[in-house]
């Protein structure tokens, strides 16, 4: 599972080779578009220092089309698919 603690445009590793990552908690928004082109990323871990639907950007999301598990603070699972 990939891990960040700090946001960054630029990832270290090539976005199609995401499956999971885990958003460390020192982050508090996801911008707009943020997982654009993380098209086999399936898992996401979300933090509880993203408290709200308005924490997360336009399009956050878009063109995850494999994104089926999120975990919300590490404790609740949403089905997305």
């Amino acid at each position: 599972m990939v891990s960040y603690n700090t946001w960054s445009a630029y990832f270290p590793v090539y976005e199609q080779d995401i499956e999971e990552m885990q958003i460390g908690t020192s982050v508090t928004y996801l911008d707009d578009g943020v997982f654009r082109g993380f098209y086999n990323m399936q898992r996401l871990a979300i933090p509880d220092s993203i408290s709200s639907p308005s924490d997360i950007g336009m399009g956050a999301f878009y063109g995850c089309d494999n994104l089926t598990e999120v975990w919300f603070d590490g404790i609740t699972r949403a089905d997305v698919a």
